[in-house]
């Protein structure tokens, strides 16, 4: 870890609350809350492209945990965490055959995996696409936009607009379950579920392990 990484976590460490949520006391976190918010996003959005919303905890309940996993070093938490998208996605299809369908985490722009030092839901996507004996692909790329955490409610709904791209030279799959930590406005799971209909995806999944 170099010197400028270690300045930011003794920041964050002393600012941020330390998360009470251990390896051990995640473990819970199993127990899941599942809630399906596909009909509050039918209204709340122009038009939702998602087939589903999926949420596994209240944003409160778990902010702490993902501060931890994103910003100080954490990453041995991914193991636990895509244990919880694992079991959001089997409880939600309950033993259905996912064959034509692919994991694809919502991706973060370079800039930002680059300063936390790891792409936090690429890592999440591959370990819960191997629980659930599923492909995962890096299907979607986007440009650099504002911080959705940093505008309002009213910005958010636009910052993402046009923001994904399909990559190029890549099998478009037959369903895609759609991954990201946290669904606010639905603004960007929304952009990238349009793109990939747009492209030909019949049917967009979307888990999350909060909503703010």
């Amino acid at each position: 870890m170099n010197f400028f990484k270690k300045i930011i976590n003794f920041f964050y460490a002393v600012f941020w609350e330390k998360s009470d949520l251990d390896t051990k006391k995640i473990s819970y976190l199993e127990i899941l809350r599942i809630k399906d918010y596909t009909d509050e996003y039918n209204e709340q959005l122009e038009k939702n492209y998602l087939d589903s919303v999926v949420v596994a905890r209240e944003y409160e309940e778990v902010k702490n945990l993902l501060k931890s996993y994103k910003y100080t070093g954490g990453r041995h938490l991914s193991l636990e965490i895509s244990k919880i998208y694992t079991g959001m996605i089997g409880d939600y299809f309950q033993g259905k055959s996912l064959k034509n369908t692919i994991i694809v985490a919502v991706p973060t722009h370079w800039r930002r995996w680059i300063w936390r030092g790891f792409d936090h839901m690429k890592i999440i996507s591959q370990e819960t696409a191997k629980n659930l004996d599923i492909r995962r692909i890096s299907l979607l790329s986007t440009s650099y936009t504002p911080q959705q955490s940093k505008l309002s409610k009213k910005e958010r709904l636009h910052n993402k607009k046009d923001a994904f791209k399909i990559k190029k030279s890549i099998k478009i799959p037959e369903n895609v379950i759609l991954i990201d930590d946290v669904i606010s406005t639905g603004s960007t799971i929304n952009e990238c579920a349009k793109i990939l209909k747009k492209h030909g995806v019949k049917k967009v999944y979307g888990f999350f392990l909060a909503r703010n």
